[in-house]
């Protein structure tokens, strides 16, 4: 795992800080939190989803999650809490709903190769 300081306390000297279009969120439109943050959407695609809304079990992870996505605090991770953001586990429900601006926001962190093409 790449671990990105926040500050230059974190960083240790002479270190690189990478910062690339895929560290960048993505602000998507619509009611609630607004940025989708790559790095975690990309994480998201990889976990499980069960349910059919607006509650969601979510696993995968290191811990199976609840998400509740009707609610002001869709998941209680600490990674959710801390930052007060979508978090992986808040981005797979919203992916497994079909949410559009969830799904747009993934071509920006999957790429299109050679001879493969996205479908409509």
């Amino acid at each position: 795992m790449i671990h990105e300081p926040h500050n230059n306390k974190d960083k240790a000297p002479g270190a690189v800080q990478r910062r690339g279009r895929s560290s960048v969120p993505v602000r998507v439109t619509g009611a609630g939190r607004s940025l989708v943050d790559p790095r975690r959407l990309r994480r998201a695609v990889h976990l499980t989803v069960e349910g059919n809304g607006p509650v969601y079990l979510v696993t995968g992870g290191s811990v199976p999650r609840t998400v509740d996505l009707d609610s002001v605090t869709p998941c209680v991770c600490e990674d959710a809490l801390m930052r007060g953001a979508r978090c992986k586990h808040e981005l797979a429900a919203l992916l497994h709903r079909g949410e559009p601006q969830v799904i747009r926001a993934l071509r920006l962190v999957v790429p299109v190769g050679r001879g493969l093409s996205v479908a409509a």
